[in-house]
C-alpha cells in the first residue's frame, strides 16, 4: 500500500528507487544507512557546504544582527559548574507534562503478552515483510493501530520501517483513521455485507440507525428493510429522504412491507428468504432501537477474519454512562451457559451489556441482538417459528444451532451498539412479561431435548 501521490525519487547514494512521504519532504536518501554513508564519504573537509566562504559570511551575519537585536547568551561567562544547573534547569521544563509530545506517559506502558516475537514475525509474514506505508524493507518494525499496547489482535498490527513508524507518533488521530481506511479497504475487496433491519412503528430509532449506518467506516454493504409499521417507513415526512441518500452513495436498498405481523423471529427468517443480493458473502442483523458507534462493522469483520463464522459486540444502554469490566473476568467463554448432567440450564451469561476497558476478540456461547453471519450460517440455520411474538431467546435458541452446526461465535468487546430502550413500537404487549417468561422456559426444555439426542455443544 501506498499513500497516494507519492512522488517518485532515486537515492543520491544508491540510486534505488523510493517514493517520498509527502511531496514537500526534502528527502534524498532511501535510508538511514545511505545517508550517513553518503555524508560521511562527500561532506567533509571540502566537500561539507559550511565551509564555503559565502555561507560563512551568512552565518557572521546572522550572529552578528541576533546579537544586536538584544540576544544575550545564557552561557555566556559561566563556570562549569554553572552549566550542570542550567541543564537540569533546563530538562524540567521539557519532561513530563511540560512536553508538548507528552500523552500521559504511555509510552512506559508494558506491551500484553502475547506481544512476541512470534507474533511480530507472523504479522511481518502477512504484509510480505515490507512497510506498508513506502514498502521499505529494511528496520521493520510492529505498528500498534489504535496505540494501545495491549491489543494484540492481529487486525490492530501493521508493519511499518522506522522511519514511517517514528511519523505516526505525531498527529495520532489522522494516522489512526489512515489505517482504518487501509483495512476496510482489505475488507471490502473480500466481503460485502447485507444488512438486515426489522422495524415497526420506530421511524425516529430508525433514522437514527440509518444514519449511523452511513457514517461506518466499511462501506461496501446493501441494505433489507422489512416494514412492519402501521404507517409505511415510505410514507413517512424524513425516511425516504435519507433513504434516496444511502441509494445515491452506492448501497442498494430493498424495502419489504410486511402486511401480517407474526413476532420477531418469522420477521426475520422473511429477511433471509427474501434477501436477493446473492453478491453479499456476510448477514447482518440490527435492531431497529440501536445507534452504531462508527467503527462498528469494521470491528465485527476483525472477528470474522480471525476465523470466527458470527460476530458480535456489546450492547451497553445508551440512557447511563457506559459500566466498564476488565475482559479477564469473563475470559475464557464470554456469553457463558452451564448445563447440570441431567441437561438442565444452571448459568445463562449475559455478559455483553456492558463495556470493556480493552479490545479483545473471545469466543462466546451466544451473540447479542446485533451480530454478523457468514452466508452457510443463514443457509442452514433458521429462527424458531412456535415461540410468542416477542422472541425472547431467539438469540439463544439460533447460537445453540450454530454451536450444534459446528459454527464459531466471537464478541469483540469495543464492537458498540448502543441501545436506545425505546418504551413503544416493535413488539410491545399488555402481557409482555408472561410471553417472555413462556419463552424462557421453552427455550430451556427444548435445550435439554437437544443435548440428550446431539450431546452438550456448551463443552469446550
Amino acid at each position: 500500500m501506498r499513500i497516494e501521490n507519492l512522488k517518485e525519487c532515486k537515492c543520491l547514494h544508491c540510486r534505488k528507487t523510493f517514493y517520498k512521504k509527502y511531496k514537500s519532504s526534502i528527502q534524498k536518501f532511501c535510508s538511514h544507512k545511505c545517508a550517513d554513508t553518503y555524508n560521511g564519504k562527500n561532506r567533509r573537509g571540502k566537500n561539507n557546504p559550511a565551509s564555503r566562504s559565502e555561507v560563512k559570511k551568512k552565518i557572521s551575519i546572522a550572529h552578528k544582527n541576533k546579537y544586536k537585536n538584544g540576544y544575550v547568551n545564557p552561557l555566556k561567562n559561566k563556570k562549569r559548574s554553572d552549566l550542570s544547573e542550567y541543564n537540569k534547569k533546563y530538562k524540567c521544563l521539557c519532561t513530563k507534562e511540560k512536553n508538548s509530545n507528552w500523552r500521559g506517559g504511555k509510552s512506559m506502558e508494558k506491551y500484553g503478552e502475547k506481544f512476541n516475537d512470534e507474533l511480530k514475525i507472523k504479522i511481518k509474514n502477512r504484509d510480505n515483510n515490507m512497510c506498508q506505508i513506502c514498502e521499505c524493507k529494511e528496520r521493520l518494525h510492529i505498528h500498534h493501530v489504535d496505540y494501545k499496547k495491549k491489543n494484540n489482535i492481529e487486525n490492530n498490527l501493521i508493519t511499518l520501517c522506522i522511519s514511517c513508524h517514528m511519523k505516526t507518533n505525531f498527529h495520532r488521530n489522522k494516522w489512526e483513521q489512515y489505517f482504518i481506511k487501509y483495512w476496510c479497504d482489505i475488507f471490502s475487496k473480500k466481503y460485502r455485507v447485507s444488512i438486515h433491519i426489522c422495524t415497526k412503528d420506530r421511524h425516529t430509532e430508525l433514522a437514527l440507525l440509518l444514519q449511523s449506518l452511513r457514517t461506518q467506516y466499511f462501506k461496501n454493504w446493501d441494505l433489507v428493510i422489512l416494514d412492519e409499521s402501521q404507517t409505511s417507513i415510505l410514507n413517512n415526512n424524513f425516511l425516504p429522504h435519507l433513504l434516496n441518500i444511502i441509494k445515491m452513495e452506492g448501497h442498494h436498498v430493498n424495502i419489504i412491507k410486511n402486511e401480517l405481523s407474526l413476532g420477531v423471529c418469522n420477521a426475520r427468517n422473511k429477511l433471509i428468504e427474501e434477501d436477493y443480493f446473492d453478491d453479499c458473502n456476510l448477514k447482518l442483523r440490527v435492531d431497529d432501537d440501536v445507534i452504531l458507534e462508527q467503527d462498528y462493522i469494521y470491528k465485527l469483520l476483525m472477528v470474522i477474519d480471525a476465523g470466527y463464522d458470527i460476530a458480535s459486540g456489546v450492547t451497553p444502554n445508551a440512557n447511563q454512562p457506559i459500566m466498564e469490566r476488565d475482559v479477564k473476568h469473563v475470559k475464557p467463554i464470554i456469553n457463558k451457559k452451564l448445563v447440570d448432567e441431567k441437561g438442565e440450564l444452571i448459568t445463562y451469561g449475559d455478559d455483553c451489556g456492558y463495556g470493556y476497558m480493552t479490545e479483545d476478540i473471545i469466543p462466546a456461547h451466544e451473540f447479542r441482538s446485533n451480530a454478523i453471519m457468514k452466508r452457510e450460517v443463514v443457509e442452514k440455520i433458521r429462527y424458531p417459528s412456535n415461540l410468542s411474538p416477542v422472541g425472547f431467546r431467539e438469540e439463544g435458541f439460533f447460537s445453540t444451532l450454530a454451536l450444534i452446526e459446528g459454527f464459531k461465535i466471537g464478541v469483540n468487546t469495543k464492537a458498540i451498539a448502543y441501545h436506545l430502550r425505546t418504551p413503544f413500537g416493535g413488539c410491545r404487549f399488555p402481557d409482555y412479561t408472561e410471553k417472555v417468561i413462556s419463552d424462557d422456559a421453552y427455550y430451556k426444555k427444548w435445550l435439554k431435548e437437544k443435548i440428550e439426542k446431539k450431546g452438550n455443544p456448551f463443552e469446550v
